[in-house]
């Protein structure tokens, strides 16, 4: 037991009897010395729900005893009633009950010590394990024995295990170690209360084609999954029909593998064994068969005695999904040849060359698309990443629908930045005038900006990037102050000021404030509502005025969510 007896402040001189019990209760105060009841960590151990404490006061023995520390971190004691003891350390905790007894017996002797062996935890434990809810785990438990007691199973992510305490912000735990036998670094104490959670393993494979059951199959954590396990793991997976000469191995980011199933399964060639990580989808070819995979909505194997179009091939997929990149797709023919193919024309147009055709022993994949982000920013109610890919009519107008142009946004200078060119356009026309010319079509990468009429954007090398509000004859160098002065390595020679001339044609405005590195005045410019100014950093060799400005905005973009 873990124990710390508290002496009197003073020596008792009324008697000599007094003196040789304090001498006697000294010996007891060398002989137990506070120790950190944790080997992971130099704090000292401080008391929570579900420790056992044992308290003895000399002279007040219906004091004395055993007190469990309660839900709420309290004990209840003859005499003192309630005390909360919670988050106290050993000493601090002999300290609290030696006051409250000040107050009823003269100079009181306590000690105060935690019974390990009845002490307990009470934890929860959730998520990929064999019996979820709470669990009483022993004093000292560590988060590996909550793992034990509730048991894992090959869907545990022990990578990812997520502790919860308190009010505390959860914590992402490595317990691979478990099932790898490596050293685990960070196992914490567990405390009354703590919530764990074990998420599902991501790492998947798919076997798909001539096999008796298509499968989704998990990787457990520090498991050596190879392909030849795998087709143990189904017993007689491949079908009477399957090409056991060959199988055709899949994985986003990565060309087609094709695998020697023949020297595998029936040479015993083990060099062809495929060691499987996840994201693998191996499929399982027949001659006379067609695969589609990738991003449609149902990948499937089927039977074909002739080639067949494209079209077809999709049809019997289900269909492509959203996310489909139909200009990227690929035709993999059993020779291990590739050729790309434009769905999206075929889509539109209905136009492939007459060559294009899937024949029997092939796999059409159909690739996840990139994202194309279109930011808008600037005088409006939502400024917004938007994904115009997944738009029917991506175009001026109905991004800045999506974003709510506030009243105070200029809506006949609106610039849109593509790569290094700027176009200003006057939307409020498109709206008001139905000039529909003027609506142009957004591309993916582009910044669209709302200049608002009594402010200015500060960006670049400046301390506090973003809106500057527009005063009455606001010059350059005073929106410079208020957003916080320029950065060391701001160059102010090259001071751009970007804005839309009356004529809709955007224009920027080099000017030269170096001046000010000197202690001197530079000329006053005068600033106009939706300016916006770019300082420079030095040593940017490569990048145009337009390119370093389109980059500011998206940065500028940033601040601004985190302010809204």
């Amino acid at each position: 037991m873990l124990r710390i007896a508290q002496p009197p402040r003073t020596r008792p001189a009324s008697s000599t009897a007094a003196a040789g019990l304090a001498i006697a209760l000294s010996v007891i105060v060398l002989a137990v010395q506070p120790i950190s009841i944790s080997a992971q960590t130099e704090q000292p151990y401080r008391i929570c729900a579900g420790d056992v404490l044992r308290v003895e006061i000399f002279a007040l023995e219906e004091a004395s005893g055993e007190y469990r520390v309660g839900p709420g971190g309290t004990i209840t004691m003859p005499l003192l009633g309630q005390i909360s003891l919670a988050g106290m350390t050993i000493e601090q905790a002999t300290e609290d009950v030696r006051e409250r007894l000040g107050e009823l017996v003269r100079q009181p002797y306590v000690v105060l010590g935690i019974e390990e062996t009845k002490s307990t935890r009470e934890v929860s434990v959730y998520g990929y394990v064999e019996q979820q809810g709470s669990i009483i785990l022993p004093f000292g438990a560590h988060l590996t024995h909550a793992l034990a007691a509730a048991g894992t199973t090959d869907l545990s992510d022990l990578r990812r295990v997520r502790l919860t305490r308190g009010g505390e912000a959860p914590q992402i735990v490595d317990l691979s170690g478990i099932r790898t036998a490596e050293p685990i670094e960070n196992n914490p104490l567990l405390a009354s209360g703590d919530e764990v959670y074990v998420p599902k393993v991501e790492e998947e494979v798919v076997l798909l084609g001539e096999v008796e059951a298509p499968a989704t199959f998990s990787i457990p954590v520090g498991a050596d999954l190879t392909l030849l396990k795998l087709l143990g793991k189904v017993g007689q997976a491949l079908t009477a029909k399957a090409d056991r000469s060959q199988a055709i191995m899949l994985k986003p980011g990565q060309p087609a593998t094709f695998i020697d199933l023949h020297a595998l399964l029936i040479e015993g060639d083990l060099s062809k064994d495929i060691r499987l990580t996840g994201g693998e989808v191996i499929v399982i070819k027949e001659a006379r068969k067609v695969s589609v995979v990738g991003e449609v909505n149902t990948p499937t194997t089927f039977h074909t005695s002739r080639p067949i179009t494209v079209l077809e091939a999709l049809a019997a997929a289900g269909g492509f999904t959203e996310n489909a990149d139909l200009r990227a797709a690929q035709i993999v023919s059993a020779d291990g040849t590739s050729r790309s193919v434009d769905i999206e024309a075929l889509w539109t147009t209905g136009a492939l060359p007459v060559d294009v055709e899937i024949r029997p022993g092939d796999v059409l994949m159909l690739p996840e698309a990139e994202p194309e982000h279109v930011l808008v920013l600037g005088a409006v109610e939502k400024p917004a990443v938007l994904d115009i890919r997944k738009q029917k009519h991506p175009h001026l107008l109905a991004a800045l629908t999506l974003a709510a142009p506030t009243p105070a946004g200029n809506l006949e200078r609106v610039s849109v930045y593509r790569g290094d060119q700027c176009m200003v356009v006057d939307a409020r026309g498109i709206i008001e005038q139905g000039i529909l010319a003027d609506n142009i079509e957004l591309q993916a990468d582009d910044v669209v900006y709302v200049p608002e009429i009594d402010a200015v954007y500060v960006l670049g090398g400046v301390q506090t990037p973003g809106k500057v509000y527009l005063r009455p004859d606001m010059v350059l160098l005073d929106a410079l102050v208020a957003a916080g002065g320029t950065v060391p390595r701001a160059h102010l020679a090259g001071v751009v000021v970007s804005r839309a001339r009356p004529d809709g044609i955007a224009e920027h405005v080099r000017v030269d404030m170096s001046v000010i590195k000197r202690g001197g005045m530079p000329e006053p410019f005068q600033l106009k509502g939706g300016d916006i100014i770019y300082v420079p950093y030095t040593a940017k060799p490569g990048k145009t005025i337009w390119t370093l400005l389109r980059e500011n905005l998206w940065l500028v973009s940033t601040i601004i969510s985190l302010t809204r």
